[in-house]
């Protein structure tokens, strides 16, 4: 499974030796600000996002910020640093 993040919206890549499958999730954590997050990951993502945005060093261009918080918050959840709510 890959996901890919393009803009407001991520796509989910599941592959098997028969067919590819894609899935289009409308998110909007390219533009949505901490008190519109719904969730630990939206927030971590969105934190992420607004401490990597206008850093010369960082990135290139606003794609670059949001595959790095893709990255980084999807690492977060994998490795049980990010639970869901209530957990």
């Amino acid at each position: 499974m890959r996901k890919i993040r393009q803009g407001s919206r991520i796509k989910t890549i599941i592959e098997t030796e028969y067919q590819i499958t894609e899935f289009h999730e409308l998110d909007n954590l390219d533009t949505k600000s901490i008190s519109d997050s719904k969730n630990n990951y939206e927030e971590s993502f969105i934190r992420i996002r607004e401490a990597l945005q206008g850093k010369p060093w960082c990135c290139d261009n606003d794609n670059d910020v949001l595959f790095i918080c893709q990255t980084i918050a999807d690492e977060l959840r994998q490795n049980l640093l990010l639970r869901k709510e209530g957990q």
